[in-house]
């Protein structure tokens, strides 16, 4: 009963260690799509592009807070001034340098309000000051500015503010849609570093078999060339054939290394780990619609929304340039009530009011020709921005109709690719064993064993740009296929982060 029970205890830990060294096994196996979300999370490309939409995120929370009224300070706690000056003695009549020693304190406080709709800019302003003299004539007086009201306002008829108001949001949608763009490039290069990873890991797992038959062969071909089956050449040949394969492998080797580094390096992953990536199946089911797919594209795209912002741009320098050709004008107004007094309380009483209005005019009288030059350039400048929009426009819809057309034909050529090489394994396991019953040749062999490694590797290649064509339209539309819906994030997470 004792030897049963220690018998039972052993075989449970023996099963206790594969499990878990399966499970070990298992957890170096890595998807297309556990790739995607590590290149997204951890990459330095993911935090680039999470960082340039933060800088776009504050800007536009700048220009929000310049239409908002802003509160500013300012304390000057003590000017402490002793020096010679000249003053004027009317009693001699004349200047003498007179010695003068004071301390000077202020606080002022002023509230901004710029005007969007007209481009002016109304506030309103408060504060005292405090003046000490020091020397023969000892005296303190208050000067208390203890409100003033005013304006200024530009008269020539351009408003930044305007064209701001336009620009910033759709630059601000901009850098929603490129930062989910940047998330698609981040695929995009995942697929080709991944399936790269998977090719070189491929061949040298088909070099590794050649290798295998190679050493096979040669000992066939010994035990032929006692018999007189080949010629001493032939047994050279085979030789050689080895010598190749493991030259061959050294080399699928260093490649496989050099794939699985810069894999491992963009996820920003453990290279230590015997990472063995999935061949992912294709979907055969999706299938884009160009006009659908050339939409989504103007819909989404933040470079065709870029030329947007160029174009509005342009007629903002237009505006600009037009009115600023004509004139300057601006008027301002204040109104307020000051007082002075030898103390702070004194300086409140009696306020007197205090008012100014200030037109000021600059016309221009003789520029040769340089606001006119300014002028002819903004228009020039506009439509040459119209002729490059409406040209990326059209260059930008061949594109993502190409895109459409490759993609929606990649089934098609991956179903052919493995037709390939169940044909070209096929051709080789049956050259392969009359090549050892003594029917075929060994070049026959070796052309057999090339065109399998090729459909293999061709195989994964067509699956490979199946991946890539799908997002590279994403990229293109910023819109999911498979799912029908637009490619979005959560972009609060962004910013509490």
């Amino acid at each position: 009963m004792k030897n049963y029970y220690t018998r039972f205890i052993r075989i449970l830990w023996v099963c206790l260690f594969v499990n878990l060294y399966n499970h070990s096994l298992a957890q170096t196996t890595i998807t297309l799509m556990e790739s995607m979300k590590m290149a997204q999370k951890q990459s330095l490309d993911a935090f680039k592009a999470e960082n340039m939409y933060l800088v776009s995120y504050w800007d536009y929370r700048m220009y929000h807070a310049q239409k908002l009224p802003w509160i500013t300070s300012d304390f000057t706690p003590a000017n402490y001034r002793r020096s010679f000056v000249k003053r004027y003695n009317q009693a001699l009549n004349i200047d003498q340098y007179k010695q003068e020693q004071s301390l000077e304190n202020n606080l002022n406080f002023e509230i901004n309000q710029n005007l969007v709709a007209t481009g002016g800019r109304f506030f309103i302003t408060s504060g005292t000051s405090r003046l000490q003299n020091f020397g023969n004539t000892k005296s303190t007086s208050f000067n208390t500015n203890i409100i003033q009201v005013g304006f200024s306002q530009p008269l020539n008829g351009y408003n930044e503010f305007k064209w701001r108001r336009k620009v910033a949001p759709l630059q601000y949608e901009i850098a929603k849609a490129d930062y989910i763009l940047q998330l698609e490039n981040i695929h995009l290069n995942v697929v080709a570093y991944y399936f790269n990873f998977l090719i070189s890991q491929e061949r040298y797992r088909l070099q590794k078999s050649i290798l295998e038959d190679a050493k096979s062969s040669i000992i066939i071909g010994k035990e032929r060339f006692k018999t007189a089956f080949i010629t001493k050449s032939e047994l050279v040949d085979l030789e050689l054939d080895v010598y190749n394969a493991e030259v061959q492998l050294a080399e699928a080797n260093k490649s496989l290394m050099k794939s699985k580094s810069i894999f491992t390096s963009y996820l920003d992953i453990d290279a230590n780990t015997d990472w063995t990536p999935v061949l992912p199946a294709i979907d055969n089911k999706t299938s884009i619609d160009k006009v659908t797919a050339i939409q989504k594209a103007f819909e989404n795209n933040p470079e065709i929304l870029g030329l947007k912002t160029k174009e509005l741009t342009a007629a903002q320098q237009v505006d600009k340039r037009i009115k600023e050709s004509r004139f300057k004008a601006n008027i301002g107004a204040t109104y307020g009530l000051n007082q002075q007094g030898p103390t702070f309380n004194e300086s409140l009483k009696d306020p007197m009011d205090q008012q100014s209005i200030l037109l000021n005019l600059s016309i221009p009288i003789l520029d040769w020709g340089n606001r006119k030059g300014q002028k002819q350039k903004a228009l020039k400048n506009q439509e040459v921005v119209r002729i490059e929009a409406a040209q990326k426009r059209q260059s930008f819809e061949q594109e993502v109709l190409l895109a459409t057309i490759d993609f929606n034909l990649q089934p098609k050529v991956v179903n052919n690719s493995q037709k390939a090489k169940n044909a070209a394994e096929d051709a080789y396991n049956m050259n392969y064993r009359r090549y050892i019953e003594g029917n075929v040749d060994l070049l026959q062999l070796q052309s057999s064993r090339q065109k399998r490694s090729s459909a293999q590797i061709a195989y994964i290649q067509s699956i490979y740009q199946f991946w890539s064509y799908l997002y590279k339209i994403r990229k293109q539309t910023l819109y999911d296929f498979q799912n029908s819906m637009p490619l979005s994030t959560n972009f609060d997470a962004l910013v509490t982060n």
